[in-house]
């Protein structure tokens, strides 16, 4: 066991920042006064290339709602370092797509690449 730090606890084994040298066999025993178990498993670490997160397909889709009524949208990322989700409304001022900015109260001027959004 060389590179992950590793803390049991209620019967569980976390391999925390694993490395692919904590690859191997692993087993868990459980004893009592009746006996002992015990389950042998094979861990396999394996090196990822880090990428920009994935937004789930097909959960974010185009809504309709009454007035008065909620739209709830959720964005599920698949992701390998933590993701931060950002979330703007995007308007056109004076025939440009800008964003809003809740927390200021005021539009800013390009987040992202606004040619992709008009085109969707």
């Amino acid at each position: 066991m060389t590179g992950a730090d590793f803390k049991i606890r209620k019967g569980m084994l976390e391999m925390e920042d694993a490395a692919e040298s904590d690859s191997g066999k692993y087993m868990c025993e459980v004893f009592n006064s009746l006996g002992t178990i015990r389950r042998t498993f094979n861990v396999t670490i394996i090196n990822r290339m880090r990428g920009p997160p994935i937004i789930v397909p097909n959960i974010l889709v185009n809504q309709t709602v009454n007035v008065n009524g909620t739209a709830v949208f959720n964005c599920r990322v698949v992701s390998d370092l933590t993701p931060y989700i950002f979330w703007v409304r995007i308007d056109r001022v004076n025939g440009s797509l800008h964003y809003y900015n809740e927390t200021a109260k005021e539009y800013m001027f390009k987040y992202t690449e606004m040619d992709a959004i008009e085109a969707s």
